[in-house]
């Protein structure tokens, strides 16, 4: 899921849902360009094989 942090107050538009996460169930991937492919590929061989999770 790629999402963003609203701040209190901030309505969004219906056609967005919206979801809170627990803390500590959650990890931050910056990508500064945007490019989600290159981000998909740095979790899948960067991330997933030390983190534990499948």
């Amino acid at each position: 899921m790629v999402c963003y942090h609203l701040p209190k107050g901030l309505e969004i538009p219906e056609r967005f849902t919206k979801l809170s996460v627990t803390a500590l169930t959650w990890a931050i991937f910056p990508e500064p360009q945007c490019d989600l492919q290159k981000l998909f590929v740095r979790i899948y061989t960067e991330w997933f094989p030390i983190s534990g999770y499948q």
